[in-house]
């Protein structure tokens, strides 16, 4: 049986907002990406954290990791990471946080390290997600698109697996 988080099927789900839909990274190729950062990455946000099992894999694996927060606005999947992030170490949960909100509503210039799979964003939330990351991400980004206005920051490619394909390309921006 294949385990399904779908908005759709949990009866949370606004028909037509291609903003809900879900998906999510493998949790160890997140962490091989931030391993590949171009500097030691002490703190993440990552935009959309769904049901935060990736981030709770990179919590648990990378121990110089000092802060880790997850925002997602969608309130089952926010209830699915308490959930998941309640079942851990308390060193894991000391330096893990959730918060239930829109990620407009939060600098990004006080973690190194931004993520977001913004690959069904509609144009207008991409744009707000590109010009936060662009005026306030003070060192790396990882978006799933190829930003033109990112062009000047773009560092490097990976190609990890999701939960709705196997490969799929990511791009990492360094502001340094």
């Amino acid at each position: 049986m294949k385990f399904s988080i779908s908005p759709q099927e949990y009866q949370n789900y606004e028909k037509g907002n291609i903003n809900q839909i879900y998906g999510e990274i493998d949790g160890y190729l997140l962490q091989s990406i931030i391993e590949e950062s171009p500097i030691v990455i002490e703190s993440i946000l990552d935009v959309g954290s769904g049901c935060g099992r990736a981030f709770i894999i990179v919590a648990k694996n990378i121990p110089y990791l000092q802060y880790l927060c997850g925002i997602e606005n969608n309130k089952y999947r926010y209830n699915k990471s308490i959930d998941h992030l309640t079942q851990c170490e308390l060193n894991i949960q000391h330096k893990l946080e959730f918060i239930l909100d829109d990620f407009t509503n939060h600098s990004f210039s006080q973690v190194d390290f931004v993520y977001c799979c913004n690959t069904m964003f509609d144009e207008d939330l991409n744009k707000q997600l590109l010009d936060k990351c662009l005026s306030e991400c003070k060192h790396v980004f990882v978006l799933f698109t190829l930003e033109p206005r990112c062009l000047s920051f773009f560092w490097k490619k990976f190609q990890v697996k999701t939960s709705w394909m196997d490969k799929v390309t990511v791009f990492m921006y360094y502001k340094n």
